[in-house]
């Protein structure tokens, strides 16, 4: 609830790598996950591509990130978008413009 209202009239555009890790939790019950389908309805999803591709090459080689991060950030670099984020790890990447999101 909380993030969604964080999300309240604005514009998200996201990793399909997001998209999958939201739809791959597991749900208690049907509610949330229809909640996260109708969030991510209200998202651009941005598939990979060949610039994605080398900047994830470039990120792993770089900053030794988890396949999954290295996709994120590539996203957020590539299309020059802020990542918003509550990965403490990711903290430390210099090349990408981080929102931190802490959970209370």
């Amino acid at each position: 609830k909380e993030i969604a209202d964080l999300l309240n009239r604005k514009e998200f555009i996201i990793s399909f790598i997001t998209e999958l890790e939201l739809l791959s939790f597991p749900f208690e019950d049907k509610n949330e996950y229809n909640q996260i389908k109708k969030l991510l309805s209200e998202c651009t999803i941005i598939d990979i591509n060949s610039e994605i591709k080398q900047a994830v090459l470039n990120l792993r080689k770089l900053h030794k990130l988890k396949l999954p991060d290295s996709i994120v950030c590539a996203t957020a670099l590539t299309l020059d978008l802020p990542l918003f984020t509550a990965d403490k790890q990711l903290l430390n990447l210099d090349l990408v413009n981080i929102v931190f999101y802490q959970f209370n």
